[in-house]
């Protein structure tokens, strides 16, 4: 029983240890009005993580979502890296080399808008590993493909879930990330 005392005292704060910023109680919803039940509840939410700040929880969203932003970009680098080189294995011209940028941006494209939808349905863990999972598995595929239309197709696959990846990674640093 007096454990339970005492870690009810330590999260316990008294008003004269309040600051400005937590004048008011986590539940108290004054000047909410007008708002929907949704807003309030992000409005309450969004305070309560600001008041704990940056924890050990927030450093690892803030460095797994850095990974994120950097696999990202490095698969854009790596596909202008990759053209010359492509060009002279499979024997293709310029305008064919376009046509796997404008294949990886349609997939840029479908991958962000569906996955900034499909997230809110299946949440932001499954969305981001499953779009991490999609750009891995077709990634490795890349390196068998054998013809130019399998090329655009894969590159295709792989920039819809690098595309996915972008707006998951961005809802989820905004979620967790203190103000």
């Amino acid at each position: 029983m007096a454990r339970h005392t005492e870690l009810f005292q330590v999260h316990r704060r008294l008003p004269s240890d309040l600051t400005d910023d937590d004048a008011r109680p986590v539940g108290d919803v004054s000047g909410l009005r007008g708002l929907s039940l949704y807003e309030k509840k992000c409005h309450l939410v969004n305070r309560e993580i600001d008041r704990q700040g940056m924890g050990r929880y927030q450093w690892y969203i803030w460095v797994l979502c850095g990974f994120g932003y950097f696999l990202d970009l490095l698969w854009a680098q790596a596909f202008g890296l990759v053209l010359s080189p492509l060009q002279q294995e499979m024997g293709f011209g310029d305008g064919q080399s376009g046509r796997i940028s404008t294949s990886f941006s349609a997939g840029l494209t479908a991958g962000a808008m569906f996955w900034g939808l499909m997230s809110d349905i299946v949440g932001r863990r499954w969305a981001f590993n499953l779009t991490c999972l999609i750009t891995s598995a077709f990634g490795l595929c890349l390196g068998f493909s054998n013809s130019y239309t399998t090329l655009l197709v894969i590159t295709a696959f792989v920039g819809f879930g690098v595309g996915g990846n972008v707006p998951v990674d961005s809802a989820i640093l905004l979620e967790f990330i203190p103000q």
